[in-house]
């Protein structure tokens, strides 16, 4: 497998990580620690229904803040970048031929999702 999946233990938390890391996701997420959000937000929500660690889910404020008086992520401003990311990601794959990398990846992901339905 190429990418940045490479020689590396995928899971869930690596792969949050390495979204986040990503130079052309930094542009759209540029203070996301992608660990921090996998933990206090991703498993927060989903495992226990409320983030953890003392972070909060705010309607205005800066996209992700992690001062320690207040960590908190803007839930519209990061709505917002999640969707152009995608719609980039969109872009991306209409640029692409169907055998390079990102329709493969696609293909993966999409057979993964069929397979577990």
């Amino acid at each position: 497998m190429s990418g940045p999946f490479q020689n590396e233990k995928f899971s869930s938390e690596v792969a949050f990580k390495k979204f986040f890391e990503e130079p052309k996701h930094k542009e759209y997420f540029p203070d996301v620690d992608g660990a921090v959000f996998y933990t206090a937000i991703r498993c927060g929500l989903l495992h226990q229904a409320q983030t953890k660690g003392s972070w909060l889910i705010l309607a205005s404020g800066k996209q992700w803040d992690d001062a320690p008086s207040q960590k908190s992520v803007n839930r519209n401003c990061f709505s917002q970048a999640l969707k152009a990311c995608f719609d980039a990601f969109l872009e991306e794959l209409e640029r692409a031929a169907w055998v390079d990398d990102p329709w493969k990846n696609a293909g993966k992901k999409i057979w993964w999702l069929a397979q577990t339905s």
